[in-house]
C-alpha cells in the first residue's frame, strides 16, 4: 500500500534527523528544542517502530516480494524506532543507574542509525521496486 511506503520515508526521515539534530548543533535552535523533548521521541519512536513492523507484511506495491520488498525500510524503521523510545524512556526514568547503563550504550550509535536511516528513506524514495528496498 502506498500509504506505509510514504509514511515509512516520512517516520525514517524525522526519525533520523531527532537522532543526529538531538547530538549536533547543526539545526536551528527551535528544531533542537522541540526533538529534545522527551514526549516527542517517544512518540515519533513508537509512530516509526509501529510502521516499521507493518512494513514488513504489507509490500509497497502488489507485484513486488511480499516480507524481502521492504526488507532494509522495515528493520530501519524498528531499529531507529527503539532507539528513539530507549532515549524517551531514559530521559523520563531520570538519573537512576540502569538508565544511565542503557544512555551510555545506546549514544555511540544515535547519530551513525540516523544517518543510515535518512540513507535509507531517500534510497527507498528513489527506487520504490527494488528488491531489497
Amino acid at each position: 500500500m502506498l500509504q506505509f511506503y510514504f509514511l515509512s520515508i516520512l517516520t525514517l526521515i524525522l526519525s533520523g534527523v531527532a537522532l543526529i539534530g538531538a547530538s549536533s548543533r547543526a539545526f536551528d535552535q527551535e528544531v533542537s528544542r522541540m526533538l529534545t523533548r522527551t514526549w516527542v521521541k517517544i512518540t515519533l519512536g513508537g509512530v516509526t517502530l509501529a510502521v516499521g513492523v507493518v512494513k514488513l507484511v504489507v509490500a509497497a506495491t502488489p507485484e513486488s516480494a511480499a516480507v524481502v520488498g521492504d526488507l532494509l525500510p522495515a528493520l530501519a524503521g524498528i531499529a531507529v524506532g527503539l532507539a528513539l523510545a530507549v532515549e524517551g524512556w531514559v530521559n523520563r526514568a531520570g538519573q537512576s543507574p540502569e538508565a544511565q547503563k542503557v544512555n551510555q550504550a545506546a549514544s555511540f550509535y544515535r547519530i551513525p542509525l540516523g544517518v543510515v536511516a535518512i540513507a535509507t528513506a531517500v534510497a527507498h524514495f528513489f527506487v520504490p521496486a527494488a528488491v531489497i528496498l
